[in-house]
């Protein structure tokens, strides 16, 4: 179901003035707008000048893994270009090992065109290593399973979005409750150009059947 637009850009107002009064955010509501269609309307509203403000704002809720995550994952994607945001997102993945903190950590480092492929591969190995989870917050992200298909395809033909993370995007249909179309784009992936993407997209499908309880033949 479509979000309303006009709730979407109220609510995503709303919580960057609270962030840039230093009003106390809550982590239930961080959790609430920390996924697709909130996220992607908040962060248009991030700009240079907010940097300190969610700087602090994720140093003094550190504690706080919701809050935490919304800052540093959520708001900071828009500064990700800063040296300073960069250094605490690769001291953040070193310094954390829960999945609730390098699930959110993944996705901004993943960003970055000059990402060591060692790094790169440190973060499929996580992936891998926590992936029924993984693919339980992709469903919840993209606002369940019936959204989920459609919102992998936007992401992946949106060029504000950088072709070296297609592979993470691509896990996503996993979550989708149209495994058909699921699958078709995982086949199509698995048969690309990029060799990395090409083996993530087959590894989706092996394990899609033990995600979606049962072979195709039984669906």
């Amino acid at each position: 179901m479509e979000t309303n637009s006009a709730l979407v850009d109220y609510l995503s107002n709303k919580i960057m003035d609270d962030v840039r009064c230093g009003r106390q955010l809550d982590g239930d509501l961080a959790i609430s707008v920390y996924k697709y269609p909130f996220i992607d309307r908040i962060r248009t509203l991030v700009t240079k000048s907010d940097r300190d403000i969610i700087l602090e704002l994720a140093s003094a809720r550190e504690d706080d893994v919701a809050v935490w995550s919304f800052a540093v994952g959520g708001l900071l994607r828009s500064l990700e270009e800063d040296p300073e945001v960069r250094k605490l997102f690769e001291d953040a993945w070193k310094a954390y090992r829960s999945f609730d903190r390098r699930y959110h950590l993944l996705f901004r480092l993943l960003d970055y065109t000059d990402l060591d492929p060692v790094l790169r591969d440190e973060i499929w190995e996580f992936v891998k290593s926590n992936f029924h989870e993984f693919v339980f917050e992709q469903s919840d992200w993209y606002g369940g399973a019936n959204e989920a298909l459609e919102s992998v395809r936007r992401r992946l033909a949106d060029a504000s979005f950088p072709d070296q993370k297609k592979w993470i995007y691509l896990l996503g249909v996993l979550a989708s409750s149209d495994r058909d179309g699921a699958r078709a784009l995982l086949q199509r992936y698995s048969e690309g150009s990029d060799a990395f993407t090409r083996m993530v997209a087959q590894y989706a499908l092996e394990q899609a059947d033990s995600l979606w309880g049962g072979s195709a033949a039984s669906r």
